[in-house]
């Protein structure tokens, strides 16, 4: 058995896991990172309508010229059909002088995000962890764990012992569980919780969208398009170019209904396709050819109550994922999965308060969120109302005193956590839950 020890070891790709090895890279190219990936090629997922806050992110990272290079699909902001009229309303991204973003993603009217397909996405990300000198085993892992029996879990005393593969074992001085949804560190410890109700998806690619069609009714080929009604709500999102010119269309309810969605009925449920000049269902897969079932999105909405521990902390989904509707898992996943590289290189030269602020400012940030998120799934359908909440929420928590439209792109693009760490003493955070109604004083 080919057994090594390294500095740190990173179990899972994506977003979370390559970031978190740049970041530790970053922060001392010396380290000896690995990361351990069950596929050699990254595969496809949700998550392809990426938030300014990405950018920023990707932007803290050294990335910008590398993601700009690619070509992906540029996005200059979203349109939503929520609300009490079924006319669509639109979150823009204006050309903001006084913020810092990259000069890549602007343009003399606007900055602008990306629509990207993950597995092209994804694979620039692991071929730039590749160039900073990670090196990337194709295996899978299982974290082999140890704990003090004389207190209960969850707690942060749990100490990773390795990580075992089939073939060898891992140790390290520092792990970080960046497995997604599997959450393979959290599951094993007990410490996953659900937030809010259970939600499920399906979605497929599609090559035939009428985008002058679209446009007359008000949505967009460089928008994000996301439209409800009384059966839950859908995504429409074009991935250009470097998607091989096909959109990305996926569907959100409960369980019950989403077993009920097949290709030859999905237009009774979501009639809103006509508004793209879809009639009946040509599904494809993320590589254009025909596809005879849909793709799935499990129950998703999930937390860890503890984020770090004596030598590991969770990154991306293993940690928090909240809800698709805005697009904010891979922001959260490539923020704060460099932040948690970040902080692994400095607990391992003894600055173990790093990871405890990476938490803490995670955990703020989901409580945010989750606010937003209720709106949306709440019975008050007055989108005025959800945007006057999102300006209280940046004046309130964020000391950013915008009007509503601002206030509410500001917040759900993440544009607020470019401040790496939460930044308010307790006093303030205590006036906070008051105002909120909330407790944003985690441990």
């Amino acid at each position: 058995m080919n057994d090594f020890f390294c500095d740190a070891l990173i179990v899972g790709g994506g977003p979370a896991g390559y970031m978190a090895a740049i970041g530790a890279k970053q922060s001392n190219p010396n380290l000896n990172v690995v990361l351990l990936e069950r596929h050699e090629q990254p595969k496809h997922k949700i998550g392809e309508a990426l938030l300014t806050g990405t950018i920023i992110a990707l932007d803290q990272a050294g990335l910008t010229e590398r993601i700009a290079s690619v070509g992906f699909h540029r996005k200059i902001g979203a349109a939503y059909v929520w609300g009490e009229s079924a006319e669509p309303w639109y979150v823009n991204y204006p050309l903001d002088s006084d913020m810092p973003y990259p000069e890549q993603f602007r343009d003399h009217e606007r900055r602008y995000s990306i629509h990207v397909p993950r597995h092209k996405f994804d694979a620039v990300l692991k071929d730039e962890a590749i160039k900073r000198g990670v090196t990337i085993i194709y295996e899978q892992g299982e974290f082999i764990t140890a704990r003090n029996p004389m207190v209960k879990p969850p707690k942060h005393d749990i100490t990773v012992i390795s990580v075992q593969t089939p073939i060898r074992k891992i140790r390290a001085g520092y792990y970080i569980d960046a497995t997604g949804q599997a959450a393979v560190m959290a599951k094993s410890v007990g410490m996953r919780t659900r937030i809010g109700s259970s939600r499920v998806g399906k979605y497929c690619y599609l090559a035939d969208i009428d985008w002058e069609n679209a446009r007359d009714n008000g949505f967009d080929i460089h928008r994000t398009n996301i439209l409800s009604n009384e059966h839950g709500w859908m995504w429409v999102i074009h991935l250009g170019e470097a998607g091989d010119n096909l959109t990305s269309v996926g569907f959100i309810s409960t369980p019950d209904l989403v077993s009920k969605l097949e290709f030859g009925n999905i237009t009774q449920y979501f009639p809103e396709l006509g508004k793209f000049g879809i009639k009946d269902l040509s599904p494809k897969d993320v590589y254009g050819k025909p596809l005879s079932k849909w793709y799935a999105q499990p129950d998703y909405s999930y937390k860890s109550e503890a984020l770090h521990g004596k030598n590991w902390a969770l990154a991306g989904d293993a940690s928090m994922f909240i809800d698709p509707i805005l697009s904010q898992g891979v922001t959260l996943a490539t923020h704060y999965g460099l932040l948690r590289g970040r902080a692994v290189a400095a607990a391992l030269e003894g600055d173990v308060r790093r990871q405890y602020d990476v938490s803490h400012h995670y955990k703020c940030e989901g409580i945010v969120l989750q606010e937003v998120i209720r709106q949306w799934y709440g019975s008050n359908r007055n989108a005025g109302d959800w945007k006057l909440h999102a300006a209280m929420l940046a004046e309130t928590v964020y000391s950013e005193k915008k009007d509503s439209d601002d206030a509410f792109r500001y917040i759900t693009n993440l544009e607020n956590i470019r401040k790496e760490y939460w930044p308010y003493p307790m006093s303030e955070q205590r006036e906070i839950d008051a105002r909120l109604g909330t407790s944003t004083l985690v441990s």
